[in-house]
């Protein structure tokens, strides 16, 4: 991706008008904005700030890129392929990738993990029990 020009709010939501999304509601400084293809529908929270911080822009184009098509041409993930000189700048590098990940992403991830780990040894995961709840319990303070 090239660098990103600085964009105020209603030009982002100019261009993504002009791609076939369409302004579904407003609350506050932020506009919703949605396009229906196929059976899909894509959200995308747009914030009216003037300028909008480069991040927020990325998070947007990452959210059309796997499943938005504009005219004839589908926008799909970049491949990229990286060669690494050593261990610890692969790592670096792929910890970076898990931390912008949301968090059920992780977490999924991490379970899948596990899964695959007890197949290996051909143990079998035990479904959750149910979870004691407790309410909190006030202890009175005798110096009060």
């Amino acid at each position: 991706m090239g660098k990103l020009r600085v964009l105020a709010g209603l030009e982002v939501c100019k261009i993504l008008e002009q791609n076939g999304f369409i302004s579904v509601r407003q609350r506050g400084s932020h506009r919703i904005m949605q396009l229906q293809t196929d059976g899909t529908t894509v959200t995308v929270p747009v914030p009216l700030h003037d300028p909008v911080r480069r991040g927020i822009l990325q998070s947007i184009i990452r959210q059309l890129r796997p499943r938005c098509s504009f005219g004839a041409t589908i926008i799909d993930m970049d491949v990229i392929l990286r060669k690494y000189t050593c261990f610890d700048e692969m790592k670096a590098d792929e910890y970076r990738y898990w931390q912008s990940r949301p968090v059920h992403e992780r977490m999924d991830a991490a379970e899948e993990m596990i899964q695959a780990a007890y197949a290996l040894k051909g143990w079998e995961i035990e479904p959750d029990g149910p979870r004691l709840q407790r309410p909190f319990v006030r202890i009175p303070c005798p110096w009060r």
